[in-house]
């Protein structure tokens, strides 16, 4: 087979293997068919858990080194937790194009356990809910242009 194709194909046993270009994290099922394997799916879930644990992390570490209880009571969680977060969705979004906005929706998942952690109420739950949507816009919006700029790239 071509070296640069899109899939290689490998019989071993009754398996079959699927080695995937490095920017196809997240290959839609038009692509691969029904040869998805336990390995692919495995291997498409950690650029989401990766997105998931910067969120809890950015937002606990932010807490405790402000002694605030929400992360974006301080003023570091905007000059700092927010350009870290989108730093690594743009390479989350450069590396796997497909769909973007899981990524957020993953980085603002872990924000939400970072409030649950920290001893927060939930009776202000659906209020935060509509906070972190505000405050992830930035996230989307670099999470998408950096998809748009893999795809892009990836045509030539």
């Amino acid at each position: 087979m071509d070296p640069h194709s899109y899939r290689q194909r490998e019989m071993t046993g009754n398996a079959v293997l699927i080695a995937r270009s490095p920017g196809a994290c997240n290959a839609g099922p038009s692509d691969i068919g029904a040869e998805q394997t336990m390995t692919r799916r495995i291997h498409d879930y950690v650029p989401f858990g990766v997105s998931g644990l910067c969120g809890l992390l950015v937002c606990l570490a932010i807490s405790m080194a402000t002694g605030r209880r929400e992360a974006w009571d301080s003023g570091a969680y905007f000059y700092l937790g927010i350009p870290v977060m989108c730093a690594v969705i743009f390479v989350l979004g450069h590396r796997c194009p497909d769909r973007p906005w899981r990524l957020t929706v993953s980085m603002a998942t872990g924000q939400a356990f970072a409030l649950v952690m920290a001893g927060n109420s939930l009776s202000l739950w659906p209020l935060s809910l509509v906070a972190m949507t505000v405050l992830s816009v930035p996230q989307f919006v670099v999470g998408s242009w950096a998809s748009k700029l893999a795809i892009r790239k990836s045509r030539g």
